[in-house]
């Protein structure tokens, strides 16, 4: 009982966390200072696996960061993993 309830408080604090990053990425400037601190890397080391799968329970707000900070600033090395892994399946469209 003890570890369903430390995995559903992990859960809500990294949706918490979540959250809280997207309020902050609404201004550029704050974009700019977590692209210089390098958070676009840290989330594509980190989040993989969010980003990854679309069925993941915090994909749209990790999308949503990680979009905004790519619009600012993204290394070569983070492009190429973007490119590699996080690629539009063969078949589907980016545009509805």
């Amino acid at each position: 009982m003890c570890v369903c309830v430390c995995v559903q408080m992990a859960g809500e604090l990294q949706l918490y966390v979540c959250g809280l990053l997207k309020s902050l990425v609404r201004t550029e400037r704050n974009q700019q200072m977590m692209c210089e601190a390098g958070l676009p890397h840290e989330l594509l080391s980190h989040a993989a696996v969010c980003l990854e799968s679309e069925t993941h329970g915090l994909h749209r707000l990790m999308q949503y960061i990680f979009e905004r900070l790519a619009a600012q600033s993204l290394t070569p090395k983070d492009l190429r993993y973007v490119t590699l892994c996080c690629s539009v399946p063969v078949g589907r469209q980016l545009v509805p």
